[in-house]
């Protein structure tokens, strides 16, 4: 599997900084969250002090790339309290699973080669097995993968709330990557969420018939 492209120390950044923004600072959370599916010319100015520090220097000739960030930052604020109060765990291992653990490398340590993170269509898959319904998270991730740039900024807010109400993780930097790339590249972005969903998928099936065949077999041994 080829190396996925690297995630800017930018955006990693922007998340770390506007989730900690959001918890302390009412009137900065309101304000990014009123932002939500506007674009960078169409928010207010006060929001602006708050992304201009935090973006990448190359962004003034990018507008997807400068879009991508303003677009996180109001996802990021737009969270329900619990999603918010959650942020300061999701970055914990999620037990031995090869998993990504977002801006830690192999060895543990800042910088380096990271591992692989997780993309959107992964979050999607975590939804199903957290009890969401598969049927209806298939197909909004197959209508994502049919817009151009404009239907992706339109249809994502919702799915993203929906994602973070139930308190599914989602890698915000890997998220501004991929919408930054996204009118450049569609198709491939759509390929990998679909096929970090579908892999994802088959391996937490497995996991769970693994877990439920084991119970069931320690189950017969009591009784035994």
């Amino acid at each position: 599997m080829p190396n996925p492209m690297p995630v800017p120390k930018e955006a990693d950044r922007l998340a770390r900084v506007i989730t900690e923004l959001v918890k302390r600072n009412p009137g900065d959370r309101s304000l990014l969250r009123h932002s939500l599916s506007l674009t960078p010319e169409e928010v207010a100015v006060g929001v602006h002090r708050i992304i201009v520090p935090l973006l990448p220097k190359d962004t003034d000739h990018d507008p997807q790339a400068e879009r991508a960030y303003y677009a996180v930052a109001a996802l990021i604020a737009a969270q329900p309290r619990p999603a918010r109060d959650q942020a300061g765990t999701e970055e914990a291992p999620e037990g031995d699973t090869g998993e990504a653990v977002p801006g830690i490398a192999d060895d543990g340590k800042p910088g380096g080669p990271a591992r692989s993170r997780n993309n959107l269509g992964y979050s999607l898959a975590r939804a199903i097995h957290a009890g969401g319904n598969a049927k209806s998270l298939e197909d909004r991730l197959q209508l994502l993968a049919r817009q151009d740039a404009e239907g992706v900024y339109r249809h994502l807010p919702r799915l993203i709330l929906q994602l973070r109400g139930d308190q599914v993780r989602i890698d915000w930097g890997v998220l501004i990557r991929d919408l930054a790339r996204w009118e450049r590249a569609p198709r491939q972005v759509a390929k990998e969420w679909a096929q970090d969903f579908y892999r994802t998928d088959e391996r937490l099936t497995a996991e769970e018939k693994r877990n439920a065949d084991q119970a069931s077999s320690t189950t017969d041994n009591e009784e035994a």
